[in-house]
């Protein structure tokens, strides 16, 4: 962890280092430094400089309440038993 600390104070060293205007070469050299160290710190310490995925997983669930179907006595010719009736019209209050 100390290590990882190390690298990433040197890659803000290296990236606060003056430039001669016009020196792009410099530039470059720099910048391909400075994201060397980086990679490297987020190897050697993915959970603290590592690029880090978040998902979140929100879901709403709602729940619908309908009413019971009420029984309906002889619906079937010959019987006296409950049986549902699936024509039957439910008032829903």
């Amino acid at each position: 962890m100390e290590q990882a600390h190390s690298l990433a104070d040197e890659a803000i060293r290296i990236s606060n280092e003056s430039i001669e205007p016009g020196d792009m070469a410099g530039v470059q050299r720099n910048r391909l430094r400075v994201d060397t160290l980086k990679w490297f710190t987020s190897k050697v310490a993915p959970k603290l400089y590592g690029d880090r995925v978040i998902q979140e997983h929100r879901h709403h669930v709602g729940v619908v309440v309908l009413p019971a179907l009420e029984p309906v006595r002889g619906a079937l010719p010959g019987s006296t038993d409950p049986v549902y009736d699936e024509e039957a019209e439910v008032e829903i209050e």
